[in-house]
């Protein structure tokens, strides 16, 4: 009979979630590598400190980054380790996109377009919300999918570190 150690049970909780379990070496302190054929980069989901999409934006800023583009090559792990990152903010987070023109032409916080066709965006999203929802989240009750909401809702965020 093999008996795990402590030591080596977190490493299989990693691997059985995909989600780090320490920060990575050359992330800021409270940042994860990811790091695929997609890219690589620190990443961090906050969800304690709940705040509007503008001033998540200055967070992850003055942290050395920006707010999570969304990729079609990653999105899918981000998704999938939203409900694990859950705190005391409303149960979504918000993504580095937005737009002038509500319910089409999302800009990552990067500069690229990002499409109305991408393949995580909820059914009939964006929808521009009668013209107020500006800013892009991922939302629990749509199953982390992206969906557009007025940018001054206070909630959690992810922030992304180019490397």
């Amino acid at each position: 009979m093999i008996i795990l150690g402590v030591a080596i049970l977190p490493e299989l909780l990693q691997r059985r979630n995909s989600t780090p379990i320490t920060p990575a070496p050359g992330c800021p302190p409270t940042y994860y590598l990811y790091s695929t054929e997609c890219g690589r980069f620190c990443y961090r989901y906050e969800s304690s400190n709940c705040k509007s999409w503008t001033s998540s934006r200055t967070v992850c800023r003055e942290e050395g980054g920006d707010l999570l583009v969304p990729s079609e090559c990653y999105y899918k792990f981000f998704k999938d380790n939203a409900q694990q990152n859950e705190g005391s903010c409303p149960t979504q987070f918000w993504l580095g996109g937005s737009t002038t023109s509500p319910g089409t032409n999302f800009i990552s916080v990067g500069g690229a377009p990002i499409s109305n066709t991408f393949s995580f965006w909820r059914s009939g999203q964006p929808d521009g919300g009668g013209g107020t929802e500006n800013c892009l989240e991922m939302r629990k009750s749509y199953s982390y999918l992206m969906n557009d909401v007025l940018c001054k809702t206070i909630q959690g965020f992810i922030c992304q570190i180019l490397l």
